[in-house]
């Protein structure tokens, strides 16, 4: 079968699996109500059933990049290089509510222009459609279909939480590109949720993702996985959870040859929650369980699958304080399949947030992450550490219009005697200042 034969089939299978199903909305409860225009200042639209926002940014930014000793390692037209740069931001979502079905769709374009370079290029661009409906019986079906274009995705190591809603796009991190090696990665999302009973429930999902390399080659080549989850849920009490859930992942876990990995993995959990208003209210969820992986090894010039045992946990906790002051956290320890890296890796990551109101037109949000690990294939081969912190101060002028100012520092470094994913220099260090100016559209509610 020719690539392009390949590729169709792929979109139409995607195609007909959303139009049969649709996304998990899977409510954190420790979610609060989304601000409307420039933050709080417009009051909300909790009876408008269908809704479309655009929002729009023109961002100024300059990074600071690279230690001395690795520009040697750099093309200097690369996506590395230190200097100014202006980014147009665009973002449209929409939303419509019926009795028993939600419908959403979001799309987001981030173009960059590099002063120094003269070079105007696309960083990011993703969408999303999805459906969720209730069905007889206490059954909800939920799909969800995304596409991105991203120059680099090692961000995704870092255990930011990012639950399947309708329309949810697929991921992309602008600030965080490294090389000039994209691609386009398509994710299909399907669920079923049936509650059994009043105080217990049973979900199905499965995702499919499939990553098309552009310019793909030999050691750049596509990749694709799938993923099946199945979960018991019981309600020990009125705020409180128990779970149970088997997953398995199967697929082309790395670019340079057609390796496949396959992942079996059973957890326990267990989730809380504290009202401290109507409004408000704690949130606290951890996963604890063991995984089988087979993965492949070349053991005296033979090609064979060996099988490791390794826990895994997970864990967020939410907690809103004063009038409006919210503070998260994350950590998962676990295998990750990052594509733009070329074997499965094993890792422990962190991630912590801040976020509330100076007053009511200014907004300020401090985040952080950090992740470790290394090859779950070779010890030694790809050992990492990186970490990430963001300081944004928001302001808004109206409510449409707001201005905000930036600073983003972001570290990775393969350890000495790693071998450095396709492309990618060994070692970064990036600090970066951006000032922009925001609007927001409410275009449609009805």
């Amino acid at each position: 079968m020719s690539k392009s034969v390949r590729r169709a089939s792929v979109h139409i299978s995607l195609a007909a699996i959303v139009l049969g199903a649709a996304p998990c909305a899977l409510a954190q409860a420790s979610a609060q109500r989304q601000p409307q225009g420039m933050f709080s200042s417009a009051k909300p639209d909790a009876n408008a059933t269908t809704r479309l926002d655009l929002t729009a940014s023109v961002i100024e930014g300059y990074d600071s990049d690279i230690p001395l000793e690795l520009r040697p390692t750099l093309d200097p037209t690369g996506l590395q290089a230190s200097g100014l740069s202006t980014i147009f931001d665009a973002a449209a979502g929409y939303s419509w509510k019926g009795a028993r079905t939600q419908v959403g769709a979001n799309a987001t374009s981030t173009i960059r222009h590099y002063v120094d370079l003269g070079d105007t290029r696309s960083v990011g661009n993703s969408a999303g459609f999805g459906v969720s409906t209730r069905l007889p019986k206490q059954i909800t079906l939920a799909g969800n279909q995304a596409a991105a274009y991203s120059p680099t995705y090692l961000s995704g190591l870092f255990p930011i939480s990012s639950p399947v809603a309708p329309g949810s796009p697929g991921a992309t991190a602008p600030d965080y590109s490294v090389n000039n090696l994209a691609s386009y990665t398509y994710t299909t999302s399907v669920s079923l949720r049936d509650d059994v009973t009043k105080r217990s429930s049973l979900a199905v999902s499965g995702d499919y993702q499939y990553t098309d390399r552009i310019r793909e080659t030999e050691l750049w080549r596509d990749v694709s996985s799938q993923s099946l989850r199945a979960q018991y849920s019981r309600n020990i009490s009125q705020h409180t959870t128990v779970s149970a859930q088997y997953h398995f992942r199967y697929g082309d876990f790395g670019y340079t040859a057609r390796t496949q990995t396959s992942e079996h993995g059973l957890d326990v959990g267990f989730a809380s929650t504290k009202l401290l208003s109507p409004t408000r209210r704690v949130a606290f969820r951890f996963n604890v369980g063991v995984t089988s992986a087979d993965v492949p090894e070349v053991i005296e010039g033979l090609n064979v699958r060996t099988r490791r045992y390794l826990g895994t946990a997970e864990g967020e906790i939410g907690y809103p304080f004063g009038r409006s002051w919210h503070v998260k956290g994350n950590y998962r320890r676990g295998i990750e399949y990052v594509v733009d890296i070329p074997e499965p890796v094993y890792s422990n990551s962190v991630f912590v947030g801040l976020d509330g109101f100076l007053e009511r037109r200014v907004n300020l949000s401090v985040a952080g992450g950090y992740s470790s690990g290394d090859s779950l294939m070779t010890q030694g081969v790809l050992a990492y550490d990186t970490y990430t912190a963001n300081l944004r101060v928001r302001y808004g002028l109206t409510r449409q219009v707001g201005a905000y100012a930036e600073y983003l520092y972001y570290f990775y470094d393969f350890r000495e005697g790693a071998l450095a994913p396709l492309g990618i220099p060994p070692g970064l260090k990036r600090n970066g200042v951006r000032i922009g100016m925001t609007v927001w559209m409410p275009t449609l509610r009805r």
